[in-house]
């Protein structure tokens, strides 16, 4: 990501619903494994697509920088870039990225 703070901003308010609803999917996956490490090790980009949903569903905006160092921090030994990299992809369909 070489510096760049990254921001992701909900599109429209169908937007917002739509990620609320992805969100909701996601947790529901996640809830069998309420280990927070086990969750990432099964289902690592879920992982990571509920972690940035929740920071912009929440806020309206994350810093993606900001959370990769906070899970590199979290999950020193589970946190994988290349992952991460693929579930911000994705999150993008509900989300606009704006630098």
């Amino acid at each position: 990501m070489g510096g760049i703070l990254t921001y992701l901003l909900p599109k429209s308010s169908r937007g917002i619903n739509r990620a609320k609803r992805k969100l909701n999917e996601y947790q529901c996956l996640l809830e069998d494994h309420r280990d927070l490490t086990h969750q990432m090790r099964i289902y690592p980009i879920t992982f990571y697509k509920t972690a940035l949903l929740e920071r912009v569903l929440v806020a309206g905006e994350v810093k993606t920088e900001d959370l990769c160092m906070e899970l590199k921090q979290r999950f020193p030994d589970d946190f994988d870039q290349r992952h991460f990299n693929m579930a911000l992809r994705a999150v993008r369909e509900y989300c606009v990225i704006a630098r």
